[in-house]
């Protein structure tokens, strides 16, 4: 039985980090109405500026909302060069588009970070937590932490806070929200 329960809290832990990256599809369709297929590839190169930050020196909890920030600012130049010559276009123009990008962003990574595999240091240690014949990692109980923190987060932004129910306005019908005065394109970028 403690094998099991053991297996069981390591998939949630594991299952917590896909969570996420489901969460961050859902966010981006959610407030923008996109599904940017090239999100993932976006965040590998934040990752990569990350690495590379703390490989340079930076403590890793202060390059990471560095990178946060930075990430955001990719994401609306992204939006701006990208996606907003092609709004309006049917669906595959768009999809063309992050698709392009998702390969694009590959072959960018490639030539800068290579294509080897990198270590990367947990932010939450690693040490090891006993709960009894029960052993958790600092990182699956860091990731399974911030998992519920984000969706709890994100949650209520969607749903009670004025930016979260434009963002979502807009993306479900964009020609009512400006009809509202919502400006869609603001939003899409800030998405």
């Amino acid at each position: 039985m403690t094998e099991f329960v053991q297996q069981l809290l390591g998939g949630f832990a594991t299952g917590s980090v896909y969570a996420l990256l489901a969460l961050s599809l859902s966010v981006i369709y959610s407030g923008t109405g996109i599904l940017n297929f090239a999100q993932g590839a976006m965040a590998v190169v934040s990752a990569f500026i990350c690495l590379t930050m703390a490989t340079d020196g930076w403590p890793l909890w202060l390059a990471i909302p560095v990178v946060i920030a930075l990430s955001a600012i990719m994401g609306a130049v992204v939006e701006h060069i990208l996606v907003k010559p092609v709004e309006g276009q049917p669906p595959l123009a768009l999809f063309t588009v992050t698709a392009a990008l998702l390969l694009g962003i590959g072959g960018l990574v490639s030539i800068i970070w290579d294509n080897q595999q990198h270590a990367f240091a947990s932010p939450f240690g690693s040490e090891a937590v006993h709960l009894g014949p029960i052993v958790l990692t600092a990182q699956q109980l860091g990731s399974t932490g911030v998992a519920i923190v984000v969706m709890v987060a994100v949650a209520v932004f969607f749903r009670y806070t004025d930016l979260g129910l434009c963002m979502r306005a807009v993306a479900i019908n964009a020609p009512s929200a400006v009809l509202l005065g919502i400006r869609p394109g603001i939003l899409i970028a800030a998405g």
